[in-house]
């Protein structure tokens, strides 16, 4: 047998194996289920100035999480400002178009447990402050701008390993006199 009748011979096969797959009123194309560890809820995450009227040091911000869904949604902490020490580079600072190195830890974690989740009820927001200065080099004097720096994913952005969410408000502008 040569090559060529090898390969007609293929493409014949091929094709009955492909039009037996598609029978009257199937489309011939599969459906994929997620694995239940995929996310599928998208939250909305931003950045805040405090009010002037909280005592708050002139380098914290709010972060804060809104649930605008019509279910509960789980929250892995890893890496957000909800954990005790931020353990992720997750904000651009600058000053003067300058980025400002992350002072903080990073951490390599394996399987999040219970304890590492928050709970968000549908509607709800969630809000922490941060005092940027703890985890940025902010010793000089001057305007810093501070935004959120996620990895771009399906539509969304990757707040963590886990979790897909929205930006909503993503610039914060400090003035810092040390």
């Amino acid at each position: 047998m040569n090559l060529t009748t090898l390969f007609k011979a293929a493409t014949i096969a091929l094709t009955i194996v492909c039009a037996s797959c598609s029978s009257a009123g199937q489309s011939g194309q599969k459906s994929v289920e997620l694995e239940p560890s995929m996310p599928m809820t998208l939250l909305n995450v931003g950045l805040r100035k405090p009010d002037a009227s909280e005592s708050v040091s002139s380098s914290v911000i709010q972060f804060f999480v809104v649930n605008n869904t019509a279910k509960d949604a789980d929250l892995l902490i890893w890496g957000t400002p909800f954990e005790k020490r931020l353990s992720a580079d997750i904000f651009t600072v600058s000053k003067n178009g300058v980025a400002m190195p992350y002072l903080g830890r990073l951490v390599k974690r394996g399987k999040p447990g219970a304890q590492d989740y928050m709970q968000i009820n549908a509607g709800d927001t969630l809000q922490t402050y941060i005092d940027i200065a703890s985890y940025y080099d902010m010793s000089a004097s001057g305007q810093y701008t501070v935004q959120l720096k996620l990895a771009k994913d399906n539509g969304g952005s990757r707040l963590n390993q886990e979790t897909t969410v929205a930006i909503d408000d993503n610039t914060v502008i400090l003035s810092i006199n040390p």
